[in-house]
């Protein structure tokens, strides 16, 4: 199968997608362009007689991908307003010296018209949208790949996977589905729990507590720091004791600033999204749904209401 990745401009998923390509945000363990083309892979297979062109913020349910799989002729798949989402073309497939293969699957003429919504699918216009598609790959993903070291007193009470050079310190719990990169430092006496990934080269200090988030490469939650429901990008530095706030007293769903509106993300707990390069001073607080652009830096003890 040849697959074509196409990586339209999504202004709402800014602050994310400044200093690079939103094809290589992390999340659920590697590159958002690469996590893409292996779901399509999984379920159409690799030797598949298919050319796809589908767009980066369209994640496609196993129950469409399965489904995409049994025809025999070509499709497409549409948003609501009609925009395409993704393309298939069936091809002959050849040997080496350019010749058909024979046996392949019968190409039907036509071609197959799906509209959204289309149960379980997700087309990606917001941030928080990217914490939905890391859930889902964590929740289903295997676990279990140790290369770092995990010291004595540390309690793994979920799904671990631990890259090269990355160390778990005494007093680490971590519970759910959690993914760490290499060369890492996490802890001592840290929580990490829910479906999260810490990148590459990243620091996790004393008594830090990480839920359900995407922290990129590089990025440093230090000591008594909480960090909830969020989205870090690279080379983000919080201050010591930095409060992301994921929950509002009256339990309805967080709000967040796009454009000049409010829009509803859909979540009872959600965090904080901030750029790359964000440095925070120590004691920062920062409300639900709140963005940060990149470079941005804090003083000590502020208190974050709205998008920087």
């Amino acid at each position: 199968m040849k697959i074509n990745v196409l990586e339209p401009s999504i202004p709402t998923l800014a602050p994310l997608g400044k200093r690079k390509a939103l094809g290589d945000l992390r999340l659920g363990g590697m590159a958002w362009r690469r996590l893409l083309e292996e779901r399509w892979v999984r379920i159409l297979g690799k030797e598949s007689d298919l050319t796809l062109n589908t767009s980066l913020g369209f994640w496609p349910s196993e129950a469409l991908l399965e489904e995409l799989a049994a025809l025999s002729e070509d499709f497409v798949v549409l948003a609501e307003d009609g925009t395409q989402l993704a393309t298939g073309t069936r091809v002959p497939l050849k040997n080496a010296l350019g010749m058909a293969v024979p046996g392949g699957r019968p190409r039907s003429s036509g071609q197959k018209v799906i509209q959204m919504p289309v149960a379980d699918c997700l087309v990606v216009r917001f941030p928080w949208d990217l914490l939905t598609i890391q859930e889902d790959v964590l929740c289903n993903a295997p676990h279990g790949v140790i290369n770092g070291v995990i010291n004595e007193g540390s309690v793994i009470d979920g799904n671990l996977d631990l890259g090269d050079s990355s160390m778990i310190l005494p007093g680490v719990y971590i519970t759910g589905n959690v993914m760490i990169g290499e060369h890492c430092l996490i802890g001592p006496n840290c929580t990490i729990r829910g479906n999260t990934t810490i990148g590459d080269g990243c620091r996790i200090g004393q008594g830090a507590e990480i839920k359900n988030s995407i922290l990129m490469d590089n990025v440093k939650v230090p000591h008594a720091a909480f960090v909830g429901d969020s989205i870090l990008a690279d080379d983000v530095d919080l201050g010591a004791g930095t409060m992301i706030s994921n929950w509002r007293h009256d339990g309805a769903n967080i709000a967040s600033q796009v454009g000049r509106k409010q829009v509803d993300t859909g979540r009872d707990h959600f965090g904080a999204v901030i750029a790359e390069n964000v440095h925070l001073g120590v004691n920062t607080s920062i409300y639900p749904g709140v963005k940060i652009s990149a470079d941005v830096v804090t003083m000590p003890g502020e208190v974050i209401k709205k998008d920087l």
